[in-house]
């Protein structure tokens, strides 16, 4: 069986990863799971951390649960600030998804403008 882990609260990845079969973990916000913002199937592993985007309180967070990254055959988010982490888990774990350098890049104006520079192309400052 396929199985998927999800930085965040997708409920529709979720939704649509149930709907395949795969077996889902999630990793997301306790305080996201207090306010009800999404409910899951009661088949997907919910896991609650302080931080979503922190790949420490992530990887400990797992391993409570007896995971590693190396369980999952795919690792997503959609949240635009677990970006980094998600890219770092999924290169940790040797599965395909954004080096973690070029995540960095899509999250920080600067350097996105320093690479626009360093390549030629006119930016504002």
């Amino acid at each position: 069986m396929t199985r998927v882990l999800v930085i965040g609260s997708d409920r529709y990845l979720v939704g649509a990863a149930v709907a395949r079969d795969y077996e889902v973990v999630v990793v997301r916000n306790a305080s996201a799971s207090r306010g009800g913002l999404a409910r899951f199937p009661k088949d997907v592993v919910e896991l609650l951390v302080d931080d979503q985007t922190s790949i420490e309180q992530i990887l400990i967070r797992l391993g409570q649960a007896g995971l590693t990254v190396h369980d999952f055959d795919g690792i997503h988010t959609n949240f635009e600030e677990s970006v980094v982490a998600t890219a770092a888990l999924a290169s940790l774990a040797g599965r395909p998804g954004l080096d973690p350098s070029q995540a960095a890049v899509m999250r920080d104006k600067y350097l996105q403008k320093q690479r626009m520079a360093d390549s030629g192309v006119a930016t504002a400052r």
